[in-house]
């Protein structure tokens, strides 16, 4: 009965460290699209002079953005294809709020 006992608790022990481990990871590949995103909105804004219709439509809209992966289905990059899938689809759940600086003196207008 204990030997039992002790392989059910095992089990229990292993199905959740094994769901802990995959929150980790897809939380990890968010985080890479969300702040490979907000770096390339950023590099955008920040080192290129402001053009008005990609302004216009940045605040209409929001950032249109597309993700290219140089992956294939042969080994284990299909594992990789299938985690920027899901992690790209989860940036559908991300709100930008754009504000415009009112302030004149700062240095980042």
């Amino acid at each position: 009965m204990k030997n039992i006992l002790k392989e059910i608790i095992m089990f229990y022990l292993c199905q959740s460290l094994s769901s802990l481990f995959l929150l980790q990871h897809m939380l990890m590949l968010f985080f890479w699209q969300l702040t490979s995103l907000v770096v390339a909105l950023m590099a955008k804004l920040w080192c290129q002079k402001p053009d008005p219709t990609f302004l216009m439509v940045l605040t209409a809209l929001g950032p249109l953005v597309s993700f290219e992966g140089l992956l294939s289905y042969y080994g284990d990059e299909i594992d990789m294809w299938g985690d920027m899938a899901v992690a790209v689809e989860d940036l559908l759940t991300v709100t930008f709020t754009l504000t415009r600086c009112t302030n004149s003196n700062s240095k980042y207008v």
